[in-house]
């Protein structure tokens, strides 16, 4: 009834001792493609970080799905065998596991769920896999994702993020933008976007969304489309001549309406410093509603320059300044404070 039967048959008729076991096998040398290498860089520098790899189901309850789905306003894709086993006598009361995931989020909420229950509460997770995205008239979109839960800081996660962004290039610059996902609070979540493309997600989760997932503890999530990097990822590290000169900095103070983002002062302070520009560092934001006006903050940053020729000059830094004092002025009506 197989194909295998037959060969067996020849083979007892023609004689097993008659078979050459010293045929050649052919072999051909094995390369790591472009997404393995991005996805080896991404663990080596999250397992640095403190975190631990995960390993969660491709299907999830329906509640899971709709609690989070940031990629997708498509209904998910329904298998017709359903998951069955630990994961449903887990978590009571969240229906058939059929769904296929949308995001990786919900599965590290739940692995951390348990890990709450069990006394652990300090987990670090992270996973790398694929979602699923329907589309109305083609196959499912199947891009690579990597997420993670952690019980640190809001701040302390996206220096993660920011650490192995800068360990796959660089010259990757994420900006943190508003989001309005539900399962995220408001106040310290951000939608992340690297080059005017939507990177990611990352905030804390909501006190609604944690009793939704059944959490004790607080957590940050964080989801990042892997896709971004397959063209601009430096994977072979490149050596530049570090400048013999030293770095001349300036702090400054600026007031703003309160619906400026740093993001925003920030673009506009790089549009102005010049070419000889290093770094642009974030230092506080204060605010003093008696002192500055209502609906008023104050955003304090250094910016430091570095010259590869000489040593800047203080009339040279002043230009600089000036630039950017006045490019804050005209774009943002930002004021400069002593």
């Amino acid at each position: 009834t197989r194909e295998i039967d037959l060969i067996e048959e020849i083979g007892r008729v023609y004689g097993y001792d008659k078979i050459p076991d010293t045929v050649a096998v052919p072999m051909a040398a094995s390369f790591r493609t472009q997404r393995n290498r991005i996805n080896h860089k991404i663990r080596q520098t999250m397992m640095a970080c403190g975190f631990d790899e995960a390993m969660t189901p491709s299907l999830v309850p329906a509640p899971w799905s709709q609690a989070f789905s940031p990629w997708s306003t498509q209904p998910a894709l329904v298998s017709n065998q359903p998951m069955l086993g630990v994961l449903e006598k887990a978590s009571q009361n969240i229906g058939a596991v059929n769904q296929a995931r949308r995001s990786l989020v919900p599965s590290l909420l739940e692995a951390k769920r348990i890990n709450d229950y069990r006394s652990n509460s300090e987990v670090e997770l992270f996973e790398i896999a694929k979602i699923y995205l329907p589309q109305t008239a083609n196959l499912p979109l199947e891009p690579w994702m990597l997420a993670m839960v952690s019980s640190r800081s809001y701040e302390a996660v996206k220096g993660v993020i920011e650490e192995m962004l800068r360990n796959l290039n660089p010259a990757y610059h994420i900006v943190a933008q508003p989001c309005e996902e539900t399962l995220l609070d408001v106040s310290r979540s951000a939608k992340l976007v690297l080059a005017d493309r939507t990177l990611g997600w990352l905030g804390q989760v909501s006190t609604s969304g944690r009793k939704q997932f059944g959490l004790r503890q607080s957590a940050v999530v964080a989801e990042i489309d892997l896709s971004a990097f397959d063209d601009s990822a430096v994977l072979i590290p490149l050596q530049r001549s570090i400048s013999e000169y030293p770095a001349v900095s300036r702090d400054f103070n600026f007031v703003v309406a309160e619906s400026v983002a740093w993001s925003t002062l920030a673009s506009c302070v790089n549009g102005a410093a010049g070419e000889l520009c290093e770094h642009i560092h974030y230092r506080e934001t204060f605010r003093d509603s008696q002192k500055d006006g209502p609906q008023r903050k104050r955003l304090l940053l250094t910016v430091q320059w570095r010259s590869t020729s000489g040593t800047l000059t203080t009339s040279q830094v002043d230009s600089f300044a000036q630039q950017i004092v006045e490019q804050c002025q005209q774009q943002l009506q930002a004021h400069l404070v002593s």
